[in-house]
């Protein structure tokens, strides 16, 4: 199967970091009630991104790989993205007293959580006694682990985000457009388990390219230039792959979690 990077707005490109968010509402194209991931008011997972989050188009194009095998992705499609766009990291969510309290129970931390095995329990139990929306919303938060974990400051455990001082410049590239070159040769699924699994093996794949793209290198927040001219051919290469394989990762975490569902 194959699928073209799906491109957004490109009048952010050679913005600053504190330009970006400054005009981000004003290059944005709404996408219509009703279509897939049409929660594009999220910045990028949860809270007010102005463009198609990541995190969703990233799960949109796992349901697609997967319905064929597993057509029930379909039908719950809604519950995944939600699910992926769901922030359970190291930031309280105020305004949200569940997903606060979720977030506290698995140890949401910088990178993804102390204890996502959690999400994974609550997904077979919610599965088994029928509430698959739910079982597969818990799945979709892991989908968003596994995206995350395929980020270089995820992957080594560089602490981030928290204030715009301290944002990642090549998760700050990830917001406002998709260069996923998902025309390339696919990662070997390594057929895991369950969707937890899945975590470890993005953050490797993270850690391996950025050694074979950047020997000898450190990575850092600021490693990547903040804006789209600055990149080199390198730059591109790496994040094009990078998004890649975040979405083929996330595509390979929701058929392992199709097929134990499908195994209860």
């Amino acid at each position: 199967m194959v699928f073209r990077p799906i491109m957004r707005p490109r009048c952010l490109y050679a913005l600053s970091l504190a330009a970006l968010v400054a005009l981000a509402a004003s290059c944005s194209t709404p996408v219509a009630e009703g279509e897939v991931g049409h929660d594009e008011g999220h910045w990028d997972s949860a809270g007010g991104n102005p463009t198609h989050a990541t995190h969703s188009y990233m799960a949109e194009v796992a349901v697609k790989t997967v319905r064929a095998e597993h057509p029930e992705v379909v039908t719950y499609q809604t519950s995944i993205v939600e699910g992926a766009n769901m922030e359970l990291h190291d930031l309280a969510i105020a305004k949200d007293p569940a997903a606060e309290a979720l977030r506290l129970e698995i140890g949401g931390n910088n990178w993804a959580a102390d204890h996502p095995e959690i999400l994974w329990d609550k997904a077979r139990a919610s599965y088994e006694a029928g509430d698959k929306a739910q079982a597969y919303r818990y799945v979709g938060m892991l989908m968003h682990y596994v995206q995350d974990m395929g980020v270089p400051a995820h992957a080594f455990h560089v602490i981030h985000q928290s204030s715009a001082g301290n944002w990642d410049h090549i998760e700050l590239l990830g917001f406002f457009d998709f260069h996923a070159d998902l025309e390339a040769r696919l990662p070997a699924n390594p057929e895991l388990s369950d969707p937890v699994s899945y975590l470890e093996w993005s953050a490797q794949t993270a850690r391996d390219q950025f050694t074979a793209a950047f020997p000898g290198e450190t990575y850092h927040r600021k490693f990547f230039p903040q804006n789209y001219d600055a990149m080199t051919d390198v730059h591109w290469a790496f994040l094009r792959q990078r998004e890649a394989y975040c979405t083929w990762g996330t595509a390979f975490a929701l058929r392992s979690a199709a097929r134990a569902f499908a195994a209860l």
